[in-house]
């Protein structure tokens, strides 16, 4: 998961649309096998989804440029269900920290959160 949070952490901070961010994104993530928009079910997709070398789901990754710190903390807890590891990379100051959520059944999910809209010296020191 570190080499995908550096590579994120990479992105510039330039973007006023959710669709180039996650143009960004794809791009940052193209050495590992990904999906966009993968569906987690009838009515949810997550922006991307990455797998592992034997092709099960790994990290989940969120991409927002706007949005309130509730609604998207709310759409994090209903992709928990599906991760035990989520990436928000967002363009927004949120009021909740990186740690872990739990989903629906009480199991652990670690987040991370890429704060695109500081600028890179801010972000240098971030882990």
């Amino acid at each position: 998961m570190e080499k995908i949070l550096i590579a994120l952490r990479r992105i510039p901070n330039r973007f006023r649309r959710e669709s180039d961010l996650q143009d960004a994104v794809a791009l940052a993530l193209s050495p590992w096998r990904n999906q966009p928009e993968y569906a987690l079910g009838r009515y949810s997709r997550i922006d991307f989804a990455t797998f592992t070398e034997h092709g099960y789901l790994d990290i989940g990754i969120e991409c927002k440029v706007a949005g309130s710190s509730t609604s998207i903390l709310r759409q994090l807890y209903r992709y928990a269900d599906h991760f035990s590891r989520l990436v928000l990379v967002t363009a927004t100051p949120v009021s909740f920290a990186e740690g872990i959520l739990t989903d629906s059944n009480g199991r652990p999910c670690d987040l991370r959160i890429i704060h695109i809209w500081q600028n890179p010296t801010e972000r240098a020191g971030r882990r």
